[in-house]
């Protein structure tokens, strides 16, 4: 059985993705783009006050090649 994820805001969820290299390289509304020097992306709706719906927490790690004991080291 998969490991249930934390119900974290988008600020708490970039911090691991910035840590481990991406970059914002642009906004388009509320959804943030960032990029590593491999080339992968990552876009997330960024709401500094509302939680991200799992399935889009999932999709953030999925893109990124992070863990959910990534994001929870960055609490």
């Amino acid at each position: 059985m998969s490991e249930r994820l934390p119900r974290l805001t988008a600020p708490e969820v970039v911090r691991a993705p910035e840590r481990v290299g991406f970059e914002l390289v642009c906004q388009r509304g509320s959804h943030r783009i960032y990029r590593d020097t491999r080339g992968r992306r990552v876009t997330v709706p960024f709401n500094p006050t509302e939680a991200l719906h799992p399935n889009l927490l999932r999709q953030v790690l999925k893109d990124s090649g992070l863990t959910v004991a990534d994001i929870k080291e960055e609490r």
